[in-house]
């Protein structure tokens, strides 16, 4: 059973029968970590695992043109951005009264084309590691403010000695299985078995992505994959 770190190279190692062997024993770690790579950018096999459990929310001053993305430039947060689910402006009033206003998304061009022409901020883009909003945001004077909130599909941890298992691998251990046993192969050379891994890998990881987006939208529960 595979229910953390340890357990996870136990089996990739059994899986490739090689588990006796201390200079292959050595590259386990590497494969995950390349597997995990691919899980959140889906640069190689081009499906990027989105998940339920990389779904979060950030909330920040809207006091720019351009704002940074959650993880980027000087902000703390830990989860680094892929993916923007929606965007709500927060404006709060000197009494503390609370609006929340959803914005629209337009792509570059559009977002340029756009004569949005509230005075608050009404649509927003993606620009590299910022997210920009039209109009240009006025700031308050305090105690009002400006502030948005950003849902958004992100990075998960990563396992290590130390962080030895995530709400990844505890609701989808065969995605880190199948992705581990595929980033072997440079290693391995060419397995028969790779064809499996990769349609078992796939078809997972499309599971996972399909339950978070039924789920976000409301269409059934969410639970643990059969």
């Amino acid at each position: 059973m595979i229910t953390d770190y340890a357990s996870l190279q136990n089996a990739v190692a059994s899986w490739l029968k090689r588990d006796t062997r201390a200079d292959f024993l050595a590259q386990v770690p590497t494969f995950i970590q390349l597997a995990e790579a691919e899980m959140m950018t889906g640069q190689s096999r081009g499906v990027p695992l989105r998940a339920r459990e990389m779904q979060y929310r950030a909330r920040s001053l809207m006091n720019e043109e351009y704002e940074w993305l959650p993880g980027a430039g000087p902000d703390p947060y830990a989860r680094r951005f892929f993916e923007v689910l929606w965007v709500t402006m927060i404006k709060t009033d000197n009494a503390g009264n609370v609006t929340e206003v959803p914005l629209a998304y337009k792509d570059l061009p559009e977002f340029l084309r756009d004569s949005a022409r509230d005075k608050d901020p009404e649509i927003y883009t993606i620009q590299g590691e910022q997210i920009r909003f039209k109009p240009v945001p006025e700031v308050p004077e305090e105690p009002a403010k400006l502030e948005f909130e950003i849902s958004f599909y992100g990075s998960f941890d990563v396992l290590s000695d130390t962080t030895t298992t995530n709400p990844i691998l505890t609701m989808y251990p065969q995605i880190y299985l199948w992705g581990s046993l595929l980033q072997a192969e440079g290693y391995i050379g060419n397995d028969p078995r790779i064809p499996l891994w990769l349609k078992s890998y796939l078809g997972a990881v499309k599971t996972a992505n399909d339950m978070a987006e039924e789920g976000r939208r409301g269409v059934r529960a969410v639970g643990v994959p059969q």
